[in-house]
């Protein structure tokens, strides 16, 4: 089918069950995204060959494919035991442009989702979408989704990636970096503490609704010119960045249950974790990606408090039993820090 999001044609080769598979190889939790009845945008609807918005009924019987033991339709596809799928969310940057949903509208169709999703299964996990875009209503839709339909939902998402340059010479466009790499690191810190400030807001509409939803960050990455493209996304230059905003994630980690600093994979974006090459199909990890790993194969199960960092580190820790574990990312763009650390 023809693809009107991206472009090009969609051949549908990877679907549910390819992605479960793909899960379940990798040892990682699938989260699948419905269709929020194109987040709103009418245009979805009056497609050629007919709409691409879908409703709350096709979220409800993609619901049962996936978790129902009894569903027909898997059950013919081959697959006879259920995928479990815990982690839905429903919509996707729904509150970007002025063409689609009202945050009214978002809420009320939200109600609708989530009624009709929980109904085929009450043990899966909602996120709904809380970010901030529309002109005519410029602040996070967070604290009134929670207020009216925060009994139905688990997380709150917003996305991360316009995380942009701030100052009106950056260095960070095109391949400028490469002639001020010093330049070009400095300015990735100072983007960096827009993380911390967007958590630090969402987490205080949170707690002023009285609310136990966690945070979901489902998408962040940098958002460098040219778009998805900037070549210093696969330069090590940007492992600072990346470290810090994972490091800053954990610090938040009481609310914040799922992040990323990439999307997945990719041929030709660079804001991917995973870049393939073609046509020779050699695959590698760029610098997110890299710094993703760190994480995940060296992290404890609780949080740990850090206290008197040099001011040229950034450290967050955290432990397993009485194993620890430090996660430091040096800020200095040529030096060394020398550092003593004690344990209580």
């Amino acid at each position: 089918m023809r693809n009107y999001q991206w472009g090009g044609w969609e051949s549908n080769r990877i679907g549910t069950a390819e992605l479960i598979e793909l899960c379940r190889r990798a040892g990682a939790m699938p989260m699948l995204c419905v269709n929020f009845l194109g987040d709103g945008h009418r245009r979805f609807a009056r497609m050629p060959g007919g709409s691409r918005a879908g409703d709350a009924g096709e979220a409800a019987d993609w619901v049962s494919y996936c978790n129902d033991p009894d569903d027909p339709l898997r059950r013919a596809h081959g697959a006879t035991t259920p995928y479990g799928v815990k982690l839905w969310q429903i919509g996707n940057e729904t509150s970007y442009g002025d063409e689609g949903f009202t945050r009214t509208e978002a809420i009320a169709h939200t109600l609708d989702f989530a009624r009709a999703m929980r109904a085929r299964d009450p043990s899966i996990e909602l996120i709904g979408w809380g970010d901030r875009g529309r002109s005519d209503d410029p602040s996070l839709w967070a604290g009134e989704m929670l207020r009216r339909a925060g009994e139905h939902l688990d997380y709150i998402a917003i996305h991360m990636m316009q995380q942009l340059p701030r100052r009106p010479d950056s260095v960070l466009h095109g391949r400028t970096y490469q002639h001020d790499p010093a330049r070009a690191w400095a300015e990735l810190l100072e983007i960096s503490g827009g993380i911390e400030d967007r958590l630090s807001e969402l987490e205080e509409v949170i707690a002023l609704n009285r609310s136990n939803v966690g945070i979901a960050v489902t998408e962040g990455h940098l958002s460098l010119a040219p778009h998805n493209t900037n070549p210093i996304l696969e330069e090590w230059l940007t492992g600072v960045y990346h470290a810090r905003a994972l490091n800053t994630y954990q610090r938040h980690g009481a609310r914040v249950k799922i992040a990323t600093a990439a999307d997945f994979n990719g041929a030709r974006w660079t804001v991917v974790a995973v870049r393939q090459q073609v046509p020779r199909g050699i695959s590698y990890l760029t610098p997110a990606g890299s710094v993703m790993r760190l994480f995940r194969r060296h992290g404890g199960q609780h949080a740990v408090a850090v206290s008197g960092v040099p001011s040229d580190l950034d450290i967050a820790a955290s432990r397993t039993g009485e194993r620890l574990f430090l996660h430091v990312a040096n800020l200095r763009f040529r030096d060394s820090v020398e550092v003593t650390f004690t344990v209580e």
